[in-house]
Formats: structure tokens, sequence, C-alpha cells
């Protein structure tokens, strides 16, 4: 059973090891040090037949009339710890309506950090991936310009931590300064499928390596990483049985001379050829220049799974400092490859003689199952927006998108999946505010 909001004697608990850990006279004072953010965000989208989400992993959405705030709205804490020059001790954790496993979802950031000498860095324990350039602080709304991460680019990135281990070793060069990242672990996904429910599933040996090079006011970053399934998720699995009847009509428990359905038996073939391995490239690149930041990220997912889209993402933003006030603008596309599509169905007789033994709608089903196995993922937007640092510590922001979906392409939204939607022009508002302590 997943776990949407935390409860209060979750919220006691974080309250009182927090002031534990403040207090307890075994600690140093000027080695400990503790940060607090809390973002209060909303969004509104325009559309009666598409839900805006910023996540796949997000059981809200935001239709036309509908201000959504308990998606974003968050309170966390950090605490660093430094023992000595050599070990730290890092945690941070994440108070926000979300669907979780456990109470120890909602931390984020659970390190012993190992550093011999300023090059080299060791990590062990719950971390995010350095694959994009919020990975550190994708929770942290102060330490952004945006309301929220671009949702063409970041929406599909459904996880939330790596339990694993980390190296990252860092050598000055004449030119710039070479960073080489590693890392090791795995992870889960907890998201809301459409119409079919809540899924929670554990991925292992997630691999992943990062170039990172800095020069003058350059960072570049070159990214590759992997994971593979623990098991068959519950919900492809019964995809597949049900596609296991028609493919292969001696197993069914009806004495019959049924045809077997041979697009059937080359969607399940299809699926064994990917391997339940997913593969995700990226680049990113960052220019600074005074008041001046220009940030890219471009990135390409390879699915292990039939059942979702390979993609290509990118995104460019400018972001211009000036004072108290911080103006940007965002363009960014997301667009997958095709996926399966069923052109054919079962014979009339044998979709019949399911029904009666199984007590089921198969041509109801099979209809649901062409929708769920085609996702698409095809949109591209602008979004202007504003940052506004009142006062130390403390932003307002506001945020503009265009949203130009294509027909079928609605597949990071919440919308009927039994349904083909039309092309469509979504406006989004976002507004936050973001608050360091």
């Amino acid at each position: 059973m997943l776990k949407k909001i935390p409860g209060a004697r979750y919220l006691a608990l974080v309250l009182i090891l927090t002031s534990t850990c403040l207090l307890t006279p075994v600690l140093q004072a000027e080695n400990l040090r503790f940060n607090g953010f809390l973002t209060l965000a909303g969004y509104h989208g325009s559309s009666n037949q598409l839900g805006y989400r910023t996540s796949l992993s997000s059981e809200h959405f935001s239709k036309r009339s509908q201000w959504v705030f308990n998606d974003l709205s968050l309170v966390g804490g950090q605490v660093n710890y430094q023992f000595n020059a050599n070990w730290q001790v890092v945690a941070q954790a994440v108070l926000k309506d979300e669907l979780v496993r456990s109470e120890l979802d909602r931390v984020k950031i659970a390190t012993l950090n190992y550093r011999p000498n300023s090059s080299a860095l060791l990590r062990v324990g719950r971390f995010y991936p350095s694959n994009y350039l919020v990975s550190e602080s994708r929770f942290i709304g102060y330490a952004h310009n945006e309301v929220v991460p671009t949702q063409d680019f970041y929406a599909q990135l459904a996880f939330p931590y790596i339990d694993g281990i980390d190296f990252t070793l860092t050598q000055r060069l004449n030119t710039g300064l070479l960073s080489l990242n590693a890392y090791y672990g795995q992870t889960k996904v907890n998201f809301d499928v459409d119409n079919l429910g809540e899924l929670s599933e554990k991925l292992k040996n997630l691999v992943g390596v990062n170039f990172n090079y800095e020069v003058n006011n350059w960072l570049l970053r070159l990214s590759y990483s992997q994971v593979e399934q623990f098991n068959e998720w519950v919900i492809f699995q019964q995809v597949e049985d049900f596609f296991n009847i028609f493919s292969y009509p001696q197993s069914f428990p009806v004495d019959n001379n049924f045809t077997p359905w041979i697009e059937g038996l080359e969607v399940l073939e299809q699926n064994q050829k990917k391997g339940d391995v997913f593969k995700y490239f990226s680049f990113a690149a960052e220019y600074n220049h005074e008041q001046l930041r220009v940030r890219t990220e471009l990135a390409h997912l390879e699915s292990g799974n039939y059942l979702l889209p390979d993609t290509n993402t990118a995104y460019i933003n400018l972001a211009y400092h000036s004072g108290r006030v911080t103006p940007f603008i965002t363009l960014s596309m997301i667009n997958s490859e095709q996926g399966v599509e069923l052109k054919t169905m079962p014979e009339d007789a044998f979709l019949d003689a399911v029904d009666q033994v199984y007590e089921l709608d198969s041509r109801a089903i099979l209809q649901l199952v062409n929708s769920f196995i085609n996702p698409a993922y095809k949109q591209k937007s602008v979004s202007l927006g504003m940052r506004w640092d009142f006062a130390d510590y403390q932003a307002f922001k506001f945020q503009f998108e265009k949203k130009w979906v294509d027909k079928n392409g609605a597949g990071l939204w919440d919308r009927d999946i039994a349904v083909d939607s039309v092309a469509e022009q979504v406006e989004v508002f976002l507004i936050s505010y973001d608050w360091m302590f």
C-alpha cells in the first residue's frame, strides 16, 4: 500500500531527531550545519481534456479551473556533520504529498562521505545521481529560478534516489577542471498509472558514469546510466498473460481449433529482445558570464520494455540576474519513438470463448491495452518567468508556459487513455514562494 502524506507521528519524529542532533553534546556545534527549506507552490492548467502533471511519479494534475498546491509544496531539512578533514555525514529528508512505500522513502540523502584528499570523494548510502544539472538540489526550490524543473525534460525521470556507492575523482588540468564520477546501486519507482492504479517497483544494477569538465565560464557534462528490473512489473505481466491466452490457444482450458494470434506473439517477442534494461544518455552544458546564465540539456532514453517508449528530450534556458529580479525563458521539447500499435485482433470465436470462460470483455480490454502499449510523448514548450528575491533567502516566482501537444502525444499528461487525444495548445500558470532557513 502506497502512502501519500506524512502523518503527525512522522513529523514529530523528524522534529525530535533534529532536536536531538542539535542538542547532543557529543557533536561539536562548529562541525554541525543544519539547513531547512520550504516551498509553497501551485499550478493551473487550461485544458478540459489534458491534466498538467509535473512528473510521471505524481498523482496530482490540473485541468481548467483547478489550482493544485499539494503537489509541489514541501518542507525539508539537511544536516551536514564534519567528523574531521576526511569524514562527513550528510542527511536530507523531505515532507511532501507524494507516493511512498514507507516513511524511509522521505529520506532523500543519507551518505557517509570519505575524502582521502582534495581530488577524491567516496559516498556510501543514499544519494542523487549526477546525470542532470539539478540532481543535488531537485527538491530545494530556492536553488532554482523556475518554479519546477522543465516538464518536457524532467517529468519522465521518476527515480527518487539511489541506494549504493558513488566515487568522484577530480583532476586540475592546464586548461580547466576535469571530474570523473561513477556510481552503482539500486532504486525504485512509485507512480500512478493512468486508469490502472498505483505502481511501486524496484530496479537493480543501476550503473552510471559522468564526465564533467569546467573551463573559464563553461561547464560541460556527458553522462550514461542503465538499470535493470528486479522482477517483471506486475502490470506488464498481466498484459503479457492476457496476450499469451490468444497467442497459444493450445493452453486454453477448452478444446478448440482457434488460430494463434500472430501479432500477439510478435509483441511478446519484441519485449524479450528489449531485455528489461533501461539506458539513459545525456549531455549538459552551462555558461555563466556576469549576470547571464545559459543552460541546456539533451537526453535519449532507451526503454527496457515495449510498454514504455524510447524518447529524446532537450531544453535551453536563458536567465539574467539584475538586482533582486531574474527573468528567464526556456524552450523545450520531448519526442518519443513510435510504440507498439495493434493492427489485428484475435478471431471473434476465440474472443467470445475467452469472455465466457473468464467472464471478461476481451474486446474492451484489448482496446484499453492498445492505448496503454502505445504511449507517446510528443510536445514542444516555451516558458517565460521571473524570480524575485524580495528578502534574504526568500523568493517569489511567477511562470507561464505555452505547450503544443501533438495528437495522441500527451503521454506526460493525465488523460483518458482509452480515447484518442487531439492536438492541443495548453497554457500553464505556476507560482511559488521559497525560503531557505
